[in-house]
């Protein structure tokens, strides 16, 4: 793209409606200090809205997309929270004298309008970020339950299989509402033993458990184990 050969002066004098044209033709090939020079000599409100606008779109590599509408509508926004800013400073430090002192800059300024301006605005909520819980920190029958779920929704299941799952689900499901303890049954050398979770264990924690059934080959050394690493809260 070929550098435009403009001046600063050749750009103040065109309206707002032909830069926008000329931004929407040229935006690529306009350099920088081009803009910045415009930004800082043009007296016109609109030029300048336009001028940044140009940068943003310069600066993300981006066509000049925006109308003349849309910058007078911003240059509007801006006009409008300047104003409220300097009355609201000007009344806290004068309020008996504050009609009076913003009429300097502003003449047709009204005392409705300061009452208008003093209004407290409403403040947008901070919008909280969504937080996504891993599989591994739910409650181990809610992560069964998905998974399961998934499983039947994804996959071509046979009957026998696809019942089986949906009888899981179901149990899964029971155990939740009743808050019933989690079982686990750990065999070893033809012996069996139940081990009780709370209702709400998550699935990293049974995880482990299981993991440490298969390291260890008698009760006692899993009673040992599994005590050793919840006395370190692990």
């Amino acid at each position: 793209m070929e550098h435009v050969n403009f001046t600063t002066d050749q750009l103040l004098e065109l309206s707002p409606s032909e830069l926008v044209t000329f931004f929407q033709e040229q935006i690529f090939g306009i350099e920088y200090k081009l803009l910045f020079d415009l930004l800082k000599c043009s007296p016109s409100p609109v030029v300048r809205v336009l001028v940044r606008m140009a940068l943003k779109c310069k600066e993300s590599a981006k066509p000049f997309g925006y109308s003349l509408g849309y910058a007078e509508r911003r240059c509007l926004v801006i006009s409008n929270v300047s104003r409220r800013k300097f009355v609201r400073r000007v009344y806290a430090s004068a309020p008996l004298f504050a009609l009076d002192l913003i009429r300097e800059r502003y003449p047709d300024y009204t005392a409705v309008r300061l009452a208008a301006d003093l209004v407290p605005s409403k403040k947008r909520k901070a919008r909280r970020e969504k937080f996504v819980r891993r599989p591994s920190e739910m409650g181990f029958r809610i992560s069964m339950i998905r998974w399961l779920a998934a499983e039947l929704r994804f996959k071509d299941l046979d009957p026998a299989l696809y019942h089986r799952y949906c009888n899981r689900i179901a149990g899964y499901q029971n155990g939740l509402n009743l808050r019933l303890p989690v079982l686990i049954t750990v065999v070893y050398s033809g012996e069996s033993q139940e081990y009780g979770f709370p209702w709400n264990v998550t699935k990293f924690r049974i995880d482990s458990f299981v993991a440490l059934t298969k390291r260890v080959s008698s009760f006692d050394k899993l009673d040992a184990e599994w005590a050793s690493l919840n006395r370190y809260g692990r």
